[in-house]
């Protein structure tokens, strides 16, 4: 819930560095079905989206 909602509200636009976070690693988690290259793809493409571009 948290990945589509910020406090109890659905996120209204497509600029959440969170949605792409979890797609990419839920992407990796079916390609290779490995638990921490989830944690670490969903964190490469969070922290640069976050910090980089203040998402």
């Amino acid at each position: 819930p948290e990945v589509v909602t910020t406090q109890g509200v659905l996120v209204d636009t497509w600029r959440d560095a969170r949605l792409f976070a979890a797609a990419a690693g839920a992407a990796w988690f079916f390609w290779q079905r490995g638990v921490l290259g989830t944690i670490v793809v969903g964190m490469a493409v969070y922290l640069p989206l976050r910090l980089g571009l203040g998402w």
